[in-house]
């Protein structure tokens, strides 16, 4: 698995890019829910489907439940992280860089950094992004300012967590960090 996310209803989502199959599995262990797909992420979104970063095919799908692929967006480098924002538009971390993509696939921002593997959308409007290639997670505004900057050798995936803190996956750890860029868990 490359990816996991437990749902509403209690179930996980995992992505298995090397089983290439997406599951969704219950407590009790069942399979409730399959895709033959190669994504290295999965997300549930609200409306029941399911977006996907297929990584060696270089798109970000939304799949129904049948399996039916309902939009895409193809990215110029290989996806790895793919979510819906509040406003309807995707944003996905890519080989090239992050792009967030209106419904009908125009890119409406894009900050361009090697081997972006992770973004998320700050409430604030500004993007957390790790940049793998670079051993670094930064926190860009809207204008591509760098706001914050922590470095982490490896870093392939960062979430800001309620509190203000950093959590960060890295290739060797992983790590909560304090918006200092103390760490504070390990």
């Amino acid at each position: 698995p490359w990816s996991a996310e437990k749902l509403a209803n209690g179930n996980i989502l995992i992505a298995c890019y090397q089983g290439n199959k997406v599951i969704e599995v219950n407590p009790k262990g069942e399979v409730a829910w399959e895709a033959a797909r190669q994504a290295i992420r999965a997300v549930r979104l609200a409306n029941g489907n399911t977006l996907l970063a297929l990584h060696s095919d270089c798109r970000v799908v939304e799949i129904d439940r049948d399996n039916k692929e309902v939009w895409s967006y193809k990215a110029a480098g290989n996806c790895f992280s793919a979510s819906r924002l509040a406003n309807g538009n995707t944003l996905t971390a890519a080989s090239d860089g992050v792009y967030e993509v209106d419904p009908g696939g125009k890119v409406v921002w894009e900050f361009k950094r090697s081997v972006a593997e992770s973004a998320q959308r700050l409430p604030n409007g500004n993007t957390l992004i790790a940049v793998w290639s670079e051993g670094t997670v930064i926190e860009v505004t809207p204008d591509k300012k760098i706001v914050w900057e922590m470095k982490e050798a490896g870093a392939c995936d960062a979430f800001r967590m309620a509190n203000g803190n950093t959590l960060i996956t890295g290739d060797t750890r992983s790590i909560e960090v304090s918006p200092e860029q103390k760490v504070v868990w390990e």
